[in-house]
């Protein structure tokens, strides 16, 4: 017999409703899905990603450019809208096209209400350009990966999408260039940066999650492009190596 949360898992795939964003964020309500994570079915959205909004107040400035790649329902980069207000930029770089429209949505509503200008790139980011397979996880879309990457967590795979794949580098070369880029692509962390050589150059402050498989390459590459790295878990306190939540800084 499926569990609870199996079957509400299965009821929520496609249901969306709009929540405002935490105190602190601007009067904006975005759509938001448990789809995504049943956590979301939280009214408060603070409480459901707690990490990625202190992040956005701690590193977030008025007229900065950020880049939200991974961006899934756009909690972190909405936010980070409200702080870097009208004089800002705001891209989001997702892969899911049914996540897409959502996305579109809550930045149609928030357009002219003191949030930065927010754009979207409907591609799934990775070291190399060209069409990539991906997996829209069976248990809820944050868990989201390109094949050959992903967690347990994710529960098996409902959809394979063949989508877009590009790098940042060929981001940069049609967009802003970032003061700030925020990371979350369950397991394709290195290989993001891996094509981003460029963009690593123009020392833009890096907020991303990094599974233990991945931490000893990615601290590699870090350091060698003059990062300091810190602990978003344990109130940034400096690290020598990568943990799950990262804040990377320019030396």
């Amino acid at each position: 017999m499926p569990s609870l949360r199996h079957v509400a898992e299965r009821l929520s795939r496609g249901v969306t409703f709009r929540r405002r964003l935490p105190s602190g964020f601007g009067p904006g309500r975005i759509v938001v899905s448990p789809d995504a994570g049943l956590r979301l079915l939280r009214p408060d959205l603070a409480a459901a990603e707690p990490l990625l909004f202190d992040a956005v107040r701690r590193l977030v400035r008025p007229g900065m450019k950020i880049w939200d790649i991974g961006a899934n329902l756009g909690l972190f980069g909405f936010a980070a809208a409200w702080m870097a207000g009208p004089s800002g930029e705001v891209l989001l770089v997702e892969a899911d096209p049914w996540l897409c429209s959502v996305l579109q949505r809550s930045a149609h509503g928030l357009a002219g209400a003191g949030y930065a200008p927010v754009t979207l790139a409907a591609c799934a980011m990775t070291d190399r350009a060209g069409p990539v397979r991906f997996e829209i996880a069976a248990r809820g879309r944050a868990s989201n990966s390109i094949r050959g990457y992903g967690h347990s967590q994710r529960g098996g795979v409902r959809e394979t999408l063949v989508v877009g794949g590009c790098t940042a580098d060929q981001i940069l070369d049609d967009a802003f260039r970032p003061d700030l880029i925020k990371i979350d692509v369950e397991g394709a962390e290195l290989a993001v940066l891996q094509g981003a050589a460029g963009v690593l150059k123009t020392r833009p402050a890096l907020v991303l999650e990094v599974g233990e498989e991945n931490a000893d390459a990615v601290t590699d590459l870090l350091s060698q492009a003059g990062y300091r790295l810190h602990d978003a878990e344990e109130g940034m306190r400096p690290v020598e190596r990568c943990r799950w939540a990262t804040v990377a800084l320019p030396a």
